[in-house]
């Protein structure tokens, strides 16, 4: 009686409690927080005093109380009752984050921390990450960190963070204290310690270490991301970043090609540019900076670079260093002319390598105002080259000046350049005795070689040619001399040595002088050119215009040597340029109108009028000879008409022929005209002119049709008629426009609805088509397919069968299409299809009848589905998919049938019926490899939306993915049809990389963190049963690739699989023995990949192994053999030994077994084999003993199984061979004795 009193008082006591807590959740919502808040109470005291909680109900009696509480403003009382029901289950995301900031905030100074009180933390740092005015929380929570009283790996990241987060709430590493980033590397590494597979924990942590200097443990963790994950770029990047720190320059520049080929990023490419001039590999980092800054051509961008743009800068202040090394001055110019450097801040050496690109370039002005820039500075060369510039702009006082106070310099070298420039300066302003008297000081110096060659040429110059050769050292080469010696060579008339000299002055790569290289170019092209070597010379003197040479000379030698090796278009350029620049003579003119009349013969040969007519308007101009111009100019027109009519300008093209009827009056010019007014729907005026013509050359064919094809276009039918039926009537000779007239008529009648008419027309002309060569073959097609379409109007379908016969291959294919029609019209859409098959197996593949074929099949697909009649349906589905063109509206509307039938499938019953309607789909018809992968989805997406408690599915998901992965056919479709949707290539890697990922890394890896997840958590049933979902992929895997193999081995035993055979005629190629057929139902057997999980799925695992084990009684095959284990009771055993080497564990697991299995051959044979592998791990471990032992066991195990060995079937299902058995055996005797 007591014990009931008790149950009765807690019964009361839960129901009270119920009832406070639903009471006081409707005062709450109905804001009576008063009444709520005594209710909550209530709620709280009856929850306390009851033994058994329901989950998280005293959690939410706190929380509503606490809530209530805020809305007095009672804040610290709320914030207790806040942290009792978070320590009472209740999730921290239901707390309001004003709440949870104030309960941070109440922690703050807090020395020991509960494990709820650190998840409201970690909750809150995540939810403001970068929130600068929480300072205090990550401050605090920073020193717990630090002093490792946090447990949490997440917790520590973000308090890392916190560490290199700037004022603007962006997490950065440049700039950061030394002392913050050691604390950031600190957490980073405790966290990546406690999670260490989290790729972004480590990635933060080797950034740190990066930015502290210690490249060498950065890049230990660098590689470790990378085998995580290769597909990060930025792994690849900042691990090259500290490859290139260490100067690893070969291993830098792998990594960053590695990111390149994930990724085009800017900031990559500028590491590559980077690398690359660390190998004085200048032209791939110039490239680089040019594909960054995207820079095609640098005088046609227009850039203008923002400030803040430091990225940017960097990169245009590498490629300015770039093309100064590479003696790229004009471009460093226009470099600087997009980006506007002139005011912006750079340092001394790109500021010098810009005041001297101008100078070399002859930009002086520009020069000096970039050279006073570094005047600052007192460098002497930096005043050398300002004098300089000023020297080139006619500032000889101040450029003198400049250089007196060089002269004195102590460098020698330096004063001897500035006695130089001195006297160029005097030579220049014509006072050759001050010039003189500088160079001997320059001279001085001793071996300059610009002093030398400045001095020497000075000679040269001024007519002192033996002071000139003197001056030049005997037995020294170099361009500056070779220069030198071809000008005197060449002025005492040794051609051949000037030449030669001339020669070695460009060659002389060593000199680096692009002025004497340029001198000697000029010369020796002029040289060739008076020489007649005029293709030397344009090889020569091209390089220099190229350059940007364009002087006077230049242009004349070019010009006359292009003339002579024919190429007018150069040649005439040229000469219009020497014009321009004020040479106009009468050879200029000459040439200029002669070179017209050449190029404007060469594009009359070549058939380009519109050109032709432009160069001889141009010759006219120069020439003004009238008698040429009537004679060429009609003809001219009359081909730019020509052309206009095939760009379909028909206003253009009658301007042309009317000019041209004025040059010439021919009929041609003015049948043409007509032809425009025709095409421009002027009827009348057409009319008009071809009447005219036919006055004029009496009756003829194709102006008879013409004008009775624009009456059509005007709407007087019944003359047109007329005309055409005249002309079909009485023609003498059949030509092309009698075909056409029968062809336009034809189609008269059938506008008409004459089709008997029409027909009559067709006919009259059919005897003259055959082996015509004047009229083309596709329009001799069209009119029979017209003459079949109009059988198909008049319902002679005998006719159109007739015709069929009558006609050629390549012709009967366009009456079938009607035929086929026909059919479908009749209703009879089931012939329809049968003709098409036929045509397809006689490889028609005309266009029109493939989208006809498809068009009949979706037809008879959704009949059948509207019928609720899916018999036949995936046969004629293939068929579709076959004559498929993979257009858009036809793919769309295979997956509108593939929803439909999903929709149908659905609106039947819930996913279990869906499942079992494919499944059944799938066994009527196993090549249907969509309806597989189909399954193979459903079941995944089924399987992880299920919980792990109540997943069933799984065996079925592995079934069906593995058999998915193991079908070769359907990943060749899969990657057709992916390069028709994205039309991109894809190869085989990345399709290997999708075929296998999924098993891999969704099913596999899956499982195995299950397993791991809940052993740790103490669900050891859970554990098992994630275990065993590995070992049946294993089981599934390995027999699904044996089973591969035994379907190879059948068809080259000649065993046709191709749409299926009989399990009866297979086993009828090796036993006359019919008595299996009392016990096993006969079955298709396929040429699909199954494992022991889909061949139970689709009904045929009895038949199937039944025929392994005969094939393997009769067949010495050792992966039949193994086929034939893994089918058995103990395969799965089998299939694990292959994939983990714990062969302890595995026998252990055999050893529980009992019953038929342990005497069965397949359980000895599979623990033979386990025991031989164990021993062998034994011996390679340098166990010989244990080794014995084991072999020893094996041997015992292996009484029958060795004598199995005797029969030939079996012989090989151990990988056990002859020898190894007589080593077991004598292992064996050493035993017993």
């Amino acid at each position: 009686m007591l014990n009931y009193l008790l149950r009765v008082f807690k019964n009361n006591s839960e129901t009270k409690s119920n009832e406070y807590l639903e009471d006081a959740k409707r005062l709450f919502e109905m804001k009576d927080y008063a009444k709520a808040k005594r209710y909550f109470a209530g709620a709280i005291k009856t929850l306390k005093k009851g033994k058994e909680l329901k989950h998280g109900q005293l959690g939410y009696a706190h929380l509503g109380y606490a809530k209530c509480l805020m809305t007095t403003n009672n804040a610290s009382d709320a914030i207790e009752h806040f942290f009792k029901a978070v320590d009472n289950s209740i999730p921290i995301s239901e707390i309001p984050m004003a709440v949870l900031s104030l309960m941070v905030r109440g922690l703050i100074g807090k020395e020991n921390v509960k494990e709820t009180e650190e998840a409201v933390l970690l909750e809150y740092i995540r939810s403001n990450p970068r929130n600068v005015g929480n300072k205090p929380v990550y401050d605090y929570v920073a020193s717990l960190c630090l002093n490792k009283i946090v447990n949490e790996a997440e917790l520590y990241f973000l308090v890392g963070l916190s560490f290199i987060k700037n004022n603007g709430g962006v997490y950065y590493f440049d700039g950061v204290d030394k002392a913050n980033m050691e604390k950031a590397s600190l957490c980073f590494s405790i966290a990546s310690v406690r999670k260490p597979r989290v790729g972004q924990y480590l990635f933060f942590l080797a950034r740190s270490f990066s930015n502290l200097q210690q490249s060498k443990r950065a890049l230990g963790i660098y590689r470790r991301l990378i085998k995580l994950d290769r597909s990060v770029a930025d792994y690849h990047f900042y691990y090259a970043q500290d490859l290139l720190r260490i100067k690893d320059f070969d291993e830098a520049k792998n990594a960053i090609l590695v990111a390149l080929g994930i990724k085009r990023d800017k900031k990559y490419l500028f590491l590559l540019a980077q690398i690359h001039n660390a190998y004085n590999n200048h032209r791939d980092a110039i490239r680089c900076c040019e594909e960054i800054l995207n820079l095609s051509n640098y005088k046609d961008d227009r850039i203008v670079m923002k400030r803040s743009s430091n990225k940017e800068y960097r990169v245009v202040m590498l490629l300015i260093s770039l093309l100064y090394k590479t003696e790229r001055y004009q471009d460093i110019v226009h470099l600087c002319d997009i980006y506007f450097l002139k005011d912006c801040e750079i340092n001394l050496v790109i500021s010098f390598y810009i005041a001297r690109s101008n100078l070399k370039i002859g930009r002086f002005a520009e020069s000096i105002k970039w050279f006073k820039r570094l005047l600052n500075e007192k460098t002497a060369g930096y005043y050398y080259f300002y004098a300089c510039a000023l020297a080139h702009i006619g500032e000889y006082k101040e450029a003198l000046s400049v250089f007196s106070s060089l002269s004195k310099s102590e460098i020698s070298n330096l004063s001897a350049m500035a006695y130089l420039q001195i006297g160029n300066i005097h030579y220049n302003s014509g006072d050759n005795l001050t010039a003189d008297a500088n160079y001997k000081e320059a001279s001085k110096s001793g071996g300059n070689i610009k002093i030398i060659s400045a001095v020497s040429r000075f000679y040269y110059n001024t007519g002192d040619i033996d002071k000139a050769m003197s001056v030049i050292p005997s037995g020294i080469e170099h361009g500056s001399f070779n220069l030198i010696r071809g000008l005197i060579s060449e002025k005492s008339g040794d051609v051949i040595n000037a030449i030669e000299e001339y020669k070695k002055a460009i060659s002389d790569k060593a000199a680096k002088d692009e002025t004497v290289e340029m001198d000697a170019r000029l010369r020796l092209g002029i040289l060739y050119c008076k020489q007649n070597e005029y293709a030397l010379s344009v090889e020569v003197l091209e390089k220099l215009y190229n350059h940007g040479v364009h002087s006077k000379t230049l242009l004349y030698y070019l010009a006359v040597s292009s003339f002579y090796v024919k190429d007018y278009e150069t040649s005439l350029k040229l000469w219009q340029k020497l014009r321009g620049s004020g040479e106009e003579n009468d050879l200029v003119n000459k040439n200029i109108e002669t070179l017209h009349y050449l190029i404007w013969q060469r594009l009359i040969e070549s058939h380009d009028y519109e050109q032709a007519i432009q160069y001889f308007e141009e010759y006219l101009r120069e020439s003004e000879d009238e008698s040429k111009r009537r004679t060429i100019m009609g003809e001219l027109y009359f081909r730019r008409g020509l052309s206009k009519i095939k760009k379909e300008d028909y206003q253009d093209a009658i301007s042309h022929l009317s000019t041209a009827y004025e040059f010439g009056k021919e009929s041609k010019y003015r049948y043409y005209t007509a032809l425009c007014k025709f095409r421009l729907d002027s009827f009348a005026e057409c009319r008009e002119i071809l009447d005219k013509l036919k006055n004029e050359s009496g009756n003829n064919t194709y102006l008879d049709y013409h004008i009775a094809l624009s009456l059509l276009k005007e709407g007087k039918r019944e003359k047109g008629i007329n005309i055409l039926h005249s002309l079909l009537t009485n023609f003498i000779t059949f030509d092309v426009f009698i075909f056409h007239s029968a062809v336009v008529l034809a189609n008269e009648y059938v506008k008409a609805s004459l089709y008997e008419q029409a027909i009559e027309t067709i006919i009259r002309i059919r005897p003259f088509l055959k082996n015509n060569p004047t009229i083309n073959k596709k329009e001799q097609y069209k009119i029979i397919e017209q003459l079949a379409g109009c059988y198909l109007k008049t319902r002679q379908f005998k006719e159109i069968a007739n015709l069929i016969e009558t006609s050629p291959t390549d012709e009967s294919c366009y009456v079938k299409f009607y035929f086929i029609v026909g059919l479908a019209i009749e209703g009879d859409i089931d012939m329809a299809i049968s003709v098409v098959r036929a045509m397809l197996e006689t490889k028609i593949e005309d266009i029109e009848i493939r989208r006809l074929a498809f068009k009949l099949c979706i037809l008879k697909v959704k009949q059948k589905i509207s019928d609720d009649d899916f018999s036949g349906v995936e046969d004629i589905l293939a068929l579709a998919r076959e004559v498929c063109l993979d257009e858009k509206e036809q793919i769309e509307e295979l997956e509108e049938i593939k929803e439909e039938k999903l929709i149908i499938y659905l609106k039947g019953g819930k996913r279990e019926d869906v499942s079992q309607r494919w499944l059944d789909m799938f066994k009527r018809y196993p090549l249907d490899y969509t309806t597989l992968h189909d399954l193979a989805i459903l079941h995944y997406w089924w399987s992880m939306s299920l919980p792990d408690t109540e997943s069933e599915l799984w065996e079925k998901t592995i079934a069906f993915w593995i058999t998915i992965e193991n079908i070769d056919a359907f990943w060749s479709n899969w990657k057709y049809s992916r390069q028709k949707v994205y039309a991109y290539k894809i190869n085989d890697k990345d399709v290997e990389k999708v075929r296998h990922e999924l098993v891999d890394k969704h099913l596999y890896q899956y499982f195995k963190d299950k397993a791991n997840f809940y052993r740790k958590n103490n669900s050891r049933e859970m554990s098992i049963k994630f275990k065993e979902y590995v070992q049946i992929m294993y089981l599934e895997t390995q027999s699904a690739v044996y089973f591969k193999y035994l379907l190879r081995f059948l068809k080259e035993k000649g065993i046709n699989l191709g749409k299926g055979v009989r399990t009866s005629e297979i086993l009828r190629n090796y036993t006359k023995d019919t008595s299996y057929s009392d016990v096993l139902e006969d079955r298709m057997f396929y040429d699909v990949p199954l494992g022991v999980e889909m061949l139970k799925q689709m009904g045929i695992f009895s038949q199937v192994r039944y025929i392994v084990e005969i094939i393997a009684h009769y067949e010495n095959d050792e992966n039949i053999g193994r086929l034939w284990l893994l089918l058995s009771p103990v395969g799965r055993y089998l299939a694990q030994a292959q994939y983990e080497n714990e062969y302890d564990k595995i026998i252990n697991e055999m050893n529980t077994l009992s019953g038929e299995i342990v005497s069965g051959y397949e359980y000895k044979t599979v623990m033979v084999e386990l025991l031989y592998q164990k021993g062998k791990l034994n011996i390679s471990g340098g166990d010989v003993q244990g080794a014995n032992a084991v072999f020893k066991e094996a041997l015992q195990t292996s009484v029958n199984a060795v004598e199995l060995c005797g029969i030939a079937a079996l012989r090989k299902l151990l990988t056990v061979t002859a020898n190894e058995i007589h080593e077991i055996l004598n292992i064996k005797a050493e035993v017993q004795s």
